[in-house]
């Protein structure tokens, strides 16, 4: 588990006090992953309790497995050298979405990606949701294939989720775009896909999405870090890397289709 990108996927749902934790963690990891509860929550100004639904809130068992994960982080990345962020912002964020858009670029999301794109082709209705900004990648989908004649449904809030709940038929093609993956309302929805045998495609960036087994198609896309040799994270919006996938799909579907 990158336990990094856990953090940083989950945060949108944490309470505020959590938020405050996780930005202490991500400032210095090693009190994580070589103290124990106590000195760990002393450490980072909060308590064992937040430590260990923090855990929880991504899905591990408690701290114990939460300072195992960050430990397991470091030895992996004991490599990296130390860089000058506040000097080199610029070149260290680019580093940052270069590794993570080719991380993008593998042999099966490539695979899976034709796919996608001719069940978009030949599905008589599709519907896209997202939130937030998933949202509005969900909408410049459905215009941009809009102007291929191709007719795609968006929706970005949370009502419209249950207007697609009850109009889902068997063979609609539902193609859900989520950060973490873990929206309440989603579960209905992956529930109702299952049973009337709908086409679920999800693309998420939480590689521990317990429904990713249960759809047809899915899309694990790396967040963005900058992490120097002291273990000091610094988050970079990850929206960029959805708009890459997104295009990679319309580009995909045009040459595909449309090329004459």
């Amino acid at each position: 588990m990158d336990i990094v990108k856990q953090l940083e996927t989950f945060r949108s749902q944490m309470s505020a006090r959590e938020k405050e934790t996780t930005d202490r963690i991500l400032n210095n990891l090693k009190p994580l992953a070589n103290d124990s509860a106590k000195e760990a929550a002393e450490t980072y100004k909060t308590s064992t309790a937040t430590l260990v639904r923090l855990a929880k809130r991504i899905g591990l068992s408690g701290y114990s497995e939460l300072s195992f994960q960050t430990k397991q982080f470091i030895d992996k990345n004991a490599h990296r050298k130390e860089t000058t962020i506040q000097d080199n912002q610029l070149v260290d964020i680019t580093k940052g979405f270069n590794e993570a858009i080719t991380n993008i670029a593998t042999k099966d999301n490539s695979d899976k990606l034709e796919q996608l794109a001719e069940k978009i082709h030949d599905s008589e209705r599709t519907f896209v949701i997202g939130f937030g900004y998933t949202g509005l990648v969900a909408d410049y989908l459905k215009y941009m294939f809009l102007s291929f004649g191709k007719s795609l449904n968006s929706f970005d809030n949370m009502i419209m989720v249950k207007h697609v709940y009850q109009v889902l038929q068997p063979g609609d093609l539902v193609i859900v775009f989520s950060v973490s993956g873990s929206v309440k309302q989603y579960k209905e929805l992956f529930a109702k896909c299952k049973k009337i045998n709908a086409y679920l495609v999800i693309v998420t960036m939480n590689s521990g999405l317990e429904v990713l087994n249960q759809a047809k198609l899915s899309f694990v896309l790396p967040t963005v870090s900058i992490i120097n040799s002291n273990f000091k994270v610094q988050s970079v919006d990850s929206q960029p890397v959805f708009w890459v996938f997104a295009s990679a799909l319309m580009r995909l579907y045009q040459d595909k289709y449309l090329a004459k």
